[in-house]
């Protein structure tokens, strides 16, 4: 599986960096003009624009928009049938045969699901994309609550 970090990890590298620059502990809301210019500055050299990497980037492309789905309420062996089924289709039409692995995104560093993506070819970048985009869901959300604590 490939692992990427999206952009706004730069930014925030970059504003520790700024900030180990200024020699004392202190709130964003105590700072002189000038540590506050050379944190905008050091965030401003930053080239944070969100860009993914072309095999990535591909594969949402070609499979463009997306939404959210739900099966119909089944219990847990139709749910079971289901997915069967879904991987009987796959493997007919990409030709697939023997095990495979159920690509998917997954709690980091654990095994609790948050989703599965298949077992076609294309399976592992979907989960990849998709983890992308929820990993920087949890950059934006941590930022806007740790803003709020102010």
């Amino acid at each position: 599986m490939v692992d990427f970090v999206l952009q706004s990890t730069k930014l925030r590298a970059a504003f520790h960096a700024a900030s180990a620059q200024i020699e004392r502990d202190a709130r964003l809301t105590d700072l002189t003009d000038t540590e506050v210019d050379s944190l905008i500055a050091a965030i401003l050299k930053v080239d944070w624009k969100v860009s993914l990497p072309p095999h990535i980037a591909e594969r949402v492309v070609t499979t463009g928009y997306v939404e959210w789905g739900a099966t119909p309420q089944f219990e847990a062996a139709e749910h079971g049938n289901h997915v069967a089924e879904s991987c009987r289709l796959t493997d007919a039409h990409f030709g697939q045969q023997g095990p495979r692995a159920m690509h998917g995104v997954y709690g980091k560093g654990t095994d609790t699901i948050v989703c599965h993506t298949g077992t076609s070819p294309n399976s592992g970048m979907n989960a990849c994309a998709i983890a992308g985009a929820w990993n920087w869901l949890v950059d934006l959300a941590t930022a806007d609550e740790e803003a709020s604590r102010g």
